[in-house]
């Protein structure tokens, strides 16, 4: 639209966007996105630099501002710079929150890992041939897991790997926590047939 910053320019903008001008809500966006990276490098906190990528949170609070700008009340850009700014902070407290919790569980992950080499140190060395049917056993599970829907792969490499609780999983597949628990039930029975007609027992049990 080439329009400069003036106020009666965002409000003739801002108006647009409400009657359902696409172009002139994706020039709001565009508008906006310096600022909103400025916004959000400022915001980051210092042991999360390098970490968290600005322009990642910039893009997901853009994409849920074009998704719910029909709730936008404002008629100013300082309105809407404040609306949008409210949805970074959120988007950064909660990538903060995320990416602490990842730390967390590979801080425990380690912990046991260590334990159990040291342990397993202490302990007789396995054969050649029980170290072949280990490996064929993995070979036989990559591949079952492999044949299964990306969504159930998706869950078993967050319930499973990541350790998330079922909470944790519906959120980060966008689901209710009971869908979650249904999802995972449905996987680890699937898994488990595969595994079956393949003469390998499953690591996974129902819940």
């Amino acid at each position: 639209m080439g329009r400069e910053n003036t106020t009666a320019s965002w409000l003739e903008l801002i108006q647009a966007a409400r009657e359902g001008n696409d172009a002139a809500l994706t020039e709001i966006w565009q508008q906006l996105r310096s600022y909103l990276l400025i916004f959000t490098s400022s915001r980051l906190d210092e042991g999360l630099k390098g970490k968290l990528d600005a322009s990642d949170i910039v893009q997901q609070s853009l994409l849920e501002a074009h998704r719910d700008f029909d709730t936008f009340r404002g008629q100013t850009e300082e309105e809407l710079k404040a609306w949008i700014g409210r949805l970074v902070v959120h988007n950064l407290q909660d990538a903060g929150r995320r990416f602490r919790q990842s730390q967390q569980r590979n801080v425990e992950k380690e912990v046991a890992w260590s334990a159990e080499t040291e342990l397993s140190a202490t302990m007789h060395q396995p054969s050649p041939s029980s170290l072949v049917r280990r490996r064929e056993t993995d070979d036989e599970l990559l591949r079952a897991v492999a044949e299964l829907p990306e969504r159930s792969q998706q869950v078993l490499e967050l319930r499973h790997r990541m350790r998330l609780s079922h909470a944790e999983v519906a959120q980060e597949l966008g689901m209710t926590e009971e869908a979650a628990r249904k999802l995972w039930s449905r996987t680890v029975e699937q898994l488990q047939k595969r595994l079956s007609a393949r003469n390998v027992a499953s690591p996974f049990k129902p819940e």
